[in-house]
């Protein structure tokens, strides 16, 4: 190749392997072997991922790697299995991801995933029944989420989320009540 595809996203797994998430796909690159293994949309393979653009990487304590895309969605990755999963956009129903821009992940004390979104706000997966949560931006809850553009997410030692936006400064979610608080630029 005679360019290299813009990084996006990088993790090193549990077991020491490198993923890297790019503008055409995600790399594996395992340290032990030497070798490169990439993967692709393929509209042949319903189990391969819905979009090449990798925003996003995460692993969770059980040792599954979610994945984000510009368009696509969610991903999940079996360290098992060696397959993926998808987590489609749902914007229609209400009860899905409401947004295929994934930007963020966090994985709370309880388990479950939560996912920023470049365009709809943020959710959180109950990985046992898949349903979705949605936290929305709504000008009238002052104490409600700051903004629809999130960007990064980080829980800190108090289990509280952290939420980075594109237009609204950072937020701090109380994992004890869930209300937020918000932190903006102040010239």
């Amino acid at each position: 190749a005679d360019e290299i595809a813009a990084m996006c996203a990088i993790l090193q797994d549990a077991d020491g392997r490198l993923w890297v998430g790019t503008g055409e796909g995600l790399d594996l690159f395992d340290p032990r072997r030497g070798t490169f293994t990439h993967y692709r949309h393929d509209a042949r393979n319903p189990a391969s991922l819905a979009d090449d653009h990798v925003l996003a990487l995460a692993q969770d304590k059980g040792g599954v790697l979610w994945v984000g895309t510009r368009l696509g969605g969610v991903h999940k990755w079996n360290p098992l299995s060696w397959q993926f999963g998808h987590v489609a956009p749902d914007a229609d129903s209400g009860k899905g991801l409401g947004s295929g821009h994934v930007t963020s992940f966090s994985e709370d004390r309880a388990g479950r995933l939560w996912i920023g979104t470049f365009d709809a706000g943020l959710y959180v997966m109950d990985r046992t029944t898949g349903s979705m949560t949605a936290y929305r931006y709504d000008a009238r809850k002052p104490r409600g989420l700051g903004s629809d553009q999130v960007m990064a997410l980080r829980r800190d030692h108090r289990g509280d989320l952290w939420i980075g936006t594109l237009n609204a400064g950072f937020s701090r979610m109380s994992a004890e009540g869930g209300e937020f608080k918000h932190y903006r630029s102040n010239p």
